[in-house]
């Protein structure tokens, strides 16, 4: 049967696109489902703050009667102002084999048409401050934290759409134990001590303001170094 691209309407229409996930990697004993009360508030734009400053509309494709995958396509418009480099994206990426995968990002692709956009970047799900990329080697291992688990094919599927790598993801493991390395210790005291940097714990008797200093360290640009209010 066809595959149909439609964009999801109503709250049943909503879980649908949150359950198909489940149900696509329900027989990977590796892939570890995220909450779905997290889910539905990340997908909900009045619970996530990225809706204030992109469009997303999210995407089921139908087989007959039955959901064959699911897309989000993105424009954040904040990135364009700030990276200025004319890019959609496209997110939360699952689908039942290569058919729906074409149908969902050409419906993708379609939609950054509409915005203006002349590239398409993914999966990002639904920024970068998020999870990004797809697995592509250690599909018999768990996933790291904020990395993307997904089944071995979907590389095949988008790269055949005329995607390409533009970037490698890393998850490191690093023993720490019994102790940190001495040749990591004495490197870190010397670019403490060239830095004039200092470590503290967080203060929890003042979080608002810790909060503002993490914040302004996170966002800081150029050469690194940030002015937080002391």
């Amino acid at each position: 049967m066809p595959v149909l691209v439609r964009p999801v309407r109503g709250r049943r229409d909503f879980r649908r696109f949150i359950d198909y996930a489940y149900e696509r990697n329900a027989h990977d004993p590796h892939w570890i489902p995220p909450l779905r009360l997290s889910e539905h508030e990340r997908l909900t734009p009045k619970k996530n703050p990225f809706f204030a400053h992109a469009d997303v509309e999210l995407l089921l494709a139908w087989r007959g009667d039955d959901v064959a995958g699911r897309i989000a396509a993105i424009d954040d418009r904040l990135h364009n102002e700030v990276h200025r480099d004319d890019v959609a994206m496209f997110g939360f990426f699952e689908a039942a084999d290569e058919d729906a995968a074409q149908t969902l990002l050409a419906a993708a692709e379609s939609s950054a048409l509409a915005h203006g956009r002349k590239v398409v970047r993914g999966p990002i799900n639904p920024s970068l401050n998020e999870s990004a990329g797809l697995l592509v080697d250690g599909f018999d291992t768990d996933p790291m934290v904020m990395m993307p688990h997904n089944p071995p094919e979907y590389a095949d599927y988008i790269e055949s759409a005329g995607y390409r790598k533009v970037k490698d993801l890393f998850a490191w493991l690093y023993d720490l134990e019994p102790e940190v390395p001495p040749v990591v210790a004495r490197l870190a005291l010397r670019v403490r001590d060239r830095e004039r940097v200092t470590v503290r714990p967080l203060q929890l008797s003042e979080f608002a303001r810790e909060v503002e200093r993490m914040r302004a360290i996170y966002c800081g640009t150029g050469t690194g170094r940030t002015s937080p209010s002391p």
